[in-house]
Order: structure tokens, then sequence, then C-alpha cells
């Protein structure tokens, strides 16, 4: 996983890493966001 996600890296003027994902609709954003929340011990 961390070799996919290093290929979705881009570094910003101060230097930071950033990530960029193209999901394929707002759904998506709403799983990624429900899985997050899962694995940081948050209720959805």
């Amino acid at each position: 996983m961390t070799k996919q996600l290093s290929s979705m890296i881009e570094t910003d003027a101060e230097g930071r890493p950033q990530i960029r994902i193209s999901l394929p609709d707002q759904n998506a954003l709403r799983d990624i966001a429900t899985a997050l929340a899962r694995l940081l011990g948050n209720k959805v």
C-alpha cells in the first residue's frame, strides 16, 4: 500500500508531501471517511 500511495505524492512549495487521489464519485469520499474513522476508533 505504501508503494501505491507513494505514486500519488506531490511536494508543495514548502517541501511538504501531499497526497492527491482521484475518486470515482462522492460516495467514495464517504467510504474513505468511514474507513478512516473506524481505524481511528471514532464513531461513524
